[in-house]
């Protein structure tokens, strides 16, 4: 019989540090937690145990990666969005995985082997060019600025022609369609801008993290095609069918897409002849959050049943276009065409819209206000106490607080500890959390009104498009995060926010973004704003 194949662990030497304080100490837990996955896996885990250490594992990696995107941002990284686009495809994977109840023993071994190859080669690849760059404090790090033989190697362009090799890609697609290739075109995170791509058959084809910019991408078939983290900004996808693709993270901005049609994925094999794309179609909406399609062209467009939670839409030209049940929670809509737009069913939060916004949506008709699960008392202070046992352990127990379209009950909840929670596309209207300490925590889209929240912590959070109007920020602390080990700071982010009536007496909001908020009628006596960003903001 043969022996039980026994997995490494991985050892963070120096070779592994990439100079960040804030991102060496997050690796050396991420490292501890999987590390301990293979201890349990060598000594023979239950279903339970599993269950329990990859989720704490997957839990902690989204943590850390948001926290090292932040970093990036904050310094202006040059490769930010294809850094984060690898981020993107990781978490993929793992939502695959979280998704598969049936995952047997041998699986997760074939798990650990992956994490460990695509941790130790992006803490030594990606994450240490990174350190240089924030170690520099310059704008460009080139090759041979004091990086190792492994990143100078990975920065080199090796490929000598770009559109011949995307071609030969393209050709081997066309062929595994056909049933003559073993597989698709192996194109994730290549770089295909300035190509002309027109009426390209690229459907059912993964395009993770590809770089489509200021590509022409005329009347070609993409549907059913993953976009994850995809750079399309000012591509050109007039006529495209985009059925059933999957754009989540994607930089749609200035792309052009009239009369593309990005319909859901349940009219895909009515959309497309290819009998490939047909058998394998799913039915999902096509799905849009977070893009980017500010003034992007969508007349006439098909886009029912799709998501653009949080999706930059500032004057977009969605007239005509069918939005009919799609989701645009937290979607910024200023200036944005909806003359003739279909919007039976649609989900919009008019709380979170601006006067000219409300009126462009009760034209079109047909919009709905969204549901949220109604939390309990019981269920909110069972979720904060395992968020402070999460924390003191170090991401080794307890669960981080994670709630999505969810109303929160009004509790009392005088100085907890919820840094680094996520509550998007929440309600929490009306509760009190005096001094609470919310550093770093994620509330993108969600309705906060007349919440108290003074002498709290808001270091570093997430408030993205956030409805804070009437709500107590008297003597909060909203200032931008200083990152160990260097100059730079992790902003608190309010871009888009409504804070009309809010308290910010005596408030700290130092070096926070605060571009395009609404800070009408606000209580500002005392205030410290050094460094913020105004920009577009409405005083």
């Amino acid at each position: 019989m043969m022996s039980k194949p026994e997995l490494a662990k991985i050892i963070l030497s120096e070779a592994l540090l990439v100079g960040v304080d804030l991102i060496d100490e997050q690796h050396r837990s991420l490292v501890a937690l999987f590390n301990d996955l293979i201890d349990r896996l060598n000594a023979g885990l239950s279903e339970a145990e599993r269950d329990d250490v990859v989720g704490h594992l997957f839990e902690y990696t989204k943590y850390h990666f948001s926290a090292e995107e932040q970093v990036m941002e904050s310094c202006k990284y040059e490769k930010r969005h294809a850094h984060k686009k690898q981020h993107a495809a990781f978490i993929m994977n793992l939502n695959d995985l979280a998704r598969n109840k049936e995952l047997s023993r041998q699986a997760v071994f074939e798990l650990a082997q992956f994490l460990s190859r695509w941790i130790q080669h992006h803490i030594l690849i990606a994450d240490k060019e990174v350190g240089a760059f924030v170690s520099a404090g310059v704008a460009h790090v080139s090759e041979g600025g004091g990086l190792d033989a492994a990143v100078a190697h990975y920065l080199k362009n090796t490929t000598p022609n770009k559109e011949a090799a995307v071609r030969r890609e393209i050709g081997v697609h066309r062929m595994w369609m056909a049933g003559k290739a073993a597989g698709p075109a192996a194109l994730e995170f290549r770089d295909l801008s300035e190509l002309n791509l027109d009426g390209v058959d690229l459907s059912a084809a993964v395009l993770t993290g590809v770089n489509l910019a200021r590509s022409s991408l005329r009347g070609a078939n993409l549907a059913n095609v993953s976009l994850v983290g995809a750079d399309m900004e000012e591509a050109d996808l007039t006529d495209a069918n985009l059925t059933g693709a999957d754009l989540r993270g994607a930089n749609l901005h200035r792309a052009t897409l009239t009369a593309a049609v990005l319909r859901g994925a349940d009219l895909c094999s009515q959309d497309v002849a290819t009998e490939v794309v047909a058998a394998t179609a799913e039915s999902v909406p096509t799905v849009l959050s977070e893009a980017k399609l500010e003034r992007a062209v969508l007349c006439n467009a098909k886009l029912a049943g799709c998501d653009f939670t949080g999706a930059d839409m500032a004057e977009a030209d969605l007239a005509g276009a069918d939005l009919s049940g799609s989701v645009m929670i937290g979607a910024d809509l200023h200036g944005a065409r909806f003359d003739g737009a279909i919007m039976a069913g649609t989900v919009v939060d008019l709380a979170m819209l601006d006067d000219d916004g409300v009126r462009a949506i009760a034209v079109a008709g047909g919009a709905v206000e969204p549901s949220r699960r109604e939390l309990t008392v019981g269920e909110f202070v069972g979720a904060i106490k395992e968020h402070e046992r999460w924390i003191d352990s170090g991401g080794s127990a307890g669960h981080r607080l994670d709630f999505d379209r969810m109303t929160i009950p009004n509790v009392k909840m005088s100085r907890r500890r919820l840094a680094g929670c996520r509550m998007r596309r929440c309600s929490v209207a009306g509760g009190e959390w005096p001094g609470a300490d919310l550093s770093m925590s994620d509330f993108s889209y969600s309705d906060l009104r007349n919440l108290a929240l003074g002498n709290a912590q808001l270091r570093g959070a997430t408030l993205r498009r956030v409805n804070l109007a009437g709500a107590s920020l008297a003597s909060a602390v909203l200032d931008a995060l200083p990152l160990a080990g260097g100059d730079r700071v992790w902003p608190t982010n309010l871009e888009g926010a409504n804070l009309t009536g809010a308290d910010l007496s005596g408030a700290s909001l130092d070096g926070a973004i605060l571009r395009r908020a609404d800070l009408t009628g606000c209580l500002v006596d005392g205030i410290s704003v050094r460094n913020a960003d105004f920009e577009g903001a409405k005083r």
